[in-house]
């Protein structure tokens, strides 16, 4: 099934309604197929971009398969939540890099953390404290702007991956114009630092 239940000792009606379900999943993949090599365009004939919102590596996989043109939104949260700890620059860059690679050449938007209080992440800090209403509390760049090192982190992860290919940076859940010039000055100090200590990166 897709519902993360295992039937113990099922009955012939049940394989019956299993068995049902998977055809139709596979006849759904099938139809799909036809439509994966077509050029994206509106019924009168306007050029499209088609970008797949992936998390894991094997979403990347999927969407470059499947002839997307390129990677909309990619999370970073998962990285987080799979980690017992916090990821380090190293281990992030390794993962941003392998992404950037199964990309082959194409944009790739990284959304930066986007988490409140009810991930429960250690990376969060104070800010991983239980909150009436986490949505309008600390969470996304506000965590972030509130916890520079791990902004900076990021940045310097993402930085060193655009070295490969085309990176392009979302900061979720932005109040005003002030985040995004906080979030612009620690991209550029993070450039220089990295510039100065000879690590390749992007622009």
């Amino acid at each position: 099934g897709d519902d993360g239940r295992v039937t113990l000792r099922p009955t012939a009606e049940t394989l019956a309604q299993h068995t049902t379900r998977r055809e139709a999943g596979e006849g759904a993949r099938t139809e799909f197929f036809t439509y994966r090599d077509r050029t994206p365009e509106t019924a009168d004939g306007v050029r499209f971009t088609l970008q797949a919102n992936v998390a894991l590596g094997v979403d990347l996989e999927l969407a470059r398969d499947n002839g997307t043109d390129g990677i909309g939104l990619y999370r970073c949260e998962l990285l987080f939540l799979f980690d017992k700890g916090q990821p380090d620059e190293e281990a992030l860059t390794r993962h941003f890099a392998r992404a950037v690679e199964l990309a082959k050449g194409s944009p790739i938007t990284f959304r930066l953390l986007d988490a409140d209080s009810t991930a429960k992440l250690e990376a969060l800090g104070d800010a991983a404290k239980p909150e009436t209403n986490p949505a309008l509390g600390l969470k996304s760049i506000r965590v972030l702007l509130r916890r520079p090192a791990l902004l900076r982190t990021l940045l310097r992860a993402l930085l060193r991956a655009a070295a490969q290919g085309n990176v392009r940076v979302a900061v979720p859940f932005v109040s005003d114009a002030s985040d995004v010039r906080r979030v612009k000055e620690a991209m550029f100090d993070e450039k220089q630092a990295l510039r100065k200590e000879k690590v390749a990166h992007g622009d």
